[in-house]
């Protein structure tokens, strides 16, 4: 099983709850082999210097991330004796860049591979919590920041965070960082459609079909709007006990925290949260596409809620 963590997806939470389990998997967020699980080198019979089955972990699992399709077969059958789930992390289209590979190399449709990614709301994700975003915008994801700091992260200081993070990523498209000055620091009004004339995304609908034939080609899409949901749905479907002890149904009880405000309320300034979603309309389009294909549906899940909520009432 290879889950597609994308940073602030829900990769470290799905690691934890059933990568444990079924078998063994690398440490911290099923991604870097800490503990010297598979051998270094690894043990084959190497008939010349690309030998597919002669790769290290961290050659198989970082400098070859992702893999080429001819590559796919052997590395699994490698992988395998020793880890019944990996994860590939992607905080940045650079790292795509650097080793000149996209999500759309690998054999997708390979029998031994369960391809796994975790969608999330693009407005949602932007007020997750990043580190260096806290740093720079202090309360930001509390209502602690101004309506001139809001602007120099939704647009002015170029953070990639907020401009189609999640589809970038898929269809490995970069940015273009722009210059200008902050209006509300210079007192002038701006429009949604003057600001995105200022900073063009240059994502358009052509990289979202593209991004919607990649989720296609992933085994399973969950949305982390029900993250628990999807896990247990998954562990079930993959035979995989992740009640099978103390802690780890301990784990499973505390269910994944969702703000109860929207990202409307919680970015508090109209114009600011307008212009997001103008600016971020293919990443929230693709994000609305992933429901129809998630393995639990959360809206219907929200339905039945009601409806056992309405009844006890």
């Amino acid at each position: 099983m290879l889950n597609i963590h994308v940073t602030h997806h829900g990769g470290t939470n799905f690691c934890t709850k059933i990568g444990r389990h079924g078998g063994v998997a690398p440490d911290f967020a099923c991604l870097g082999d800490r503990n010297n699980v598979m051998p270094d080198p690894p043990p084959c019979n190497k008939k010349n210097d690309d030998d597919l089955f002669c790769n290290s972990y961290s050659e198989m699992n970082e400098k070859k991330v992702p893999w080429t399709k001819i590559e796919t077969g052997p590395f699994v059958a490698a992988l395998r004796p020793y880890f019944h789930m990996i994860s590939w992390e992607f905080s940045d289209t650079g790292f795509l860049h650097k080793y000149g590979r996209n999500l759309n190399d690998p054999d997708w449709t390979h029998p031994n591979l369960v391809s796994v990614i975790i969608t999330r709301d693009p407005l949602s994700r932007l007020l997750s919590g990043d580190g260096h975003v806290l740093h720079k915008y202090p309360g930001y994801n509390k209502k602690g920041l101004s309506r001139k700091k809001w602007w120099d992260y939704a647009a002015y200081e170029n953070d990639k965070g907020t401009d189609n993070f999640f589809l970038r990523l898929l269809v490995d498209e970069d940015r273009t960082n722009n210059e200008s000055k902050n209006h509300i620091e210079e007192g002038m009004n701006r429009t949604t459609d003057e600001i995105m004339e200022l900073f063009p995304t240059g994502i358009t609908q052509e990289h979202y079909e593209h991004g919607k034939s990649l989720l296609d080609k992933f085994t399973v899409v969950l949305d982390i709007a029900c993250l628990d949901e999807g896990i247990e749905a998954l562990a079930r479907l993959l035979h995989i006990n992740i009640y099978q002890n103390e802690t780890t149904t301990e784990l499973m009880k505390k269910k994944h925290v969702h703000h109860r405000e929207t990202p409307k309320e919680r970015i508090k300034y109209n114009d600011v949260y307008d212009y997001l979603l103008a600016k971020n309309r293919w990443d929230i389009a693709l994000y609305e596409y992933s429901k129809s294909i998630s393995l639990v549906n959360c809206e219907d899940l929200s339905i039945v809620s009601n409806q056992t909520t309405t009844r006890i009432r």
